[in-house]
C-alpha cells in the first residue's frame, strides 16, 4: 500500500522545554489544542488526542528534543497501518522551531493532515504560549508615585512644663501604740524611822552669881 507523507513545522515563542512538556501533558495539551488529550508521557505509553480521534504509542522520547509516536485516525482505512509521527524541537530565534514530520499516511489524506497539524495545532499554539510568554517578559508596573499630601500646619511644640513633683502625701501618723503600764513594782517598805530622841534643850548656864562685892564696913570708931 503506497502512503504519504506531511512535513510542516512553526517557530513558538517558548522554550524547548516548556514545548516538549507540554505535548507530553493531558492537562496542558488539552488547554492549547482547546480538546481532550490523555497521554501516558513514558516510552510504551498511551496517547489519545481530539477527543479520540487520533490515538497510538509512544516509541521514542528524547527529552526538551523529540518524541516519535505510532498515530492514527479513525479515518484510517481497518487494514492500514499506524503512520508514525516525529516532532522535534530546536532553538531558534524567537522561541523554538517545532517540526512535525508525519509518514506513512494512507493514500489520499495527506492534505487533510496537513491543514489539519496546522490549523488544529500551530495556530492555536502560538496563541497559548504566545500569550504567555508576553506575561511573563512585560515589565511589572511601577508603583504611581504617591501625590504629596497638602502641607500640614504644623503647631509650634510648646515647651515641656516643668514637671511639678508632686507632693508626697504625708504618711499617716501611725497611731500610738497603747502603752503597756508596767505593773508597778510594790515599794519596799519604809522602815520605820528611828524616833528622834528629844534634844534635850541645852541648859543655860547659869551665871555664876558673882559673890556680892563684899563691902568693907567701916569700922566705926568706938
Amino acid at each position: 500500500m503506497s502512503t504519504e507523507t506531511v512535513l510542516v513545522s512553526e517557530v513558538i515563542s517558548a522554550t524547548r522545554k516548556r514545548l516538549y512538556d507540554a505535548w507530553l501533558d493531558s492537562a496542558e495539551h488539552s488547554a492549547f489544542t482547546t480538546e481532550t488529550a490523555m497521554i501516558e508521557p513514558v516510552v510504551g505509553g498511551r496517547h489519545s488526542t481530539f477527543s479520540g480521534y487520533a490515538s497510538g504509542q509512544n516509541l521514542a522520547l528524547e527529552p526538551h528534543r523529540r518524541i516519535i509516536q505510532s498515530w492514527r485516525t479513525s479515518e484510517f482505512p481497518e487494514d492500514a497501518p499506524d503512520s508514525r509521527l516525529e516532532v522535534t524541537f530546536e532553538d531558534t530565534l524567537g522561541g523554538t522551531l517545532v517540526t512535525v514530520l508525519h509518514t506513512g499516511i494512507p493514500t489520499g489524506q495527506s492534505d487533510r493532515y496537513r491543514d489539519g497539524w496546522l490549523t488544529y495545532y500551530f495556530a492555536p499554539m502560538k496563541t497559548f504560549f504566545g500569550a504567555e510568554s508576553a506575561a511573563e517578559a512585560a515589565p511589572e508596573p511601577e508603583p504611581a508615585a504617591p501625590s504629596p499630601a497638602p502641607a500640614r500646619k504644623t503647631k509650634a511644640k510648646a515647651k515641656p512644663k516643668a514637671k511639678v513633683k508632686a507632693k508626697a502625701k504625708p504618711k499617716a501618723k501611725a497611731k500610738p501604740k497603747a502603752k503597756v503600764k508596767a505593773k508597778a513594782k510594790p515599794k519596799a517598805k519604809a522602815k520605820p524611822k528611828a524616833k528622834a530622841k528629844p534634844k534635850k534643850a541645852p541648859l543655860k548656864k547659869k551665871a555664876a552669881k558673882k559673890p556680892p562685892a563684899r563691902t568693907k564696913k567701916k569700922k566705926k570708931k568706938r
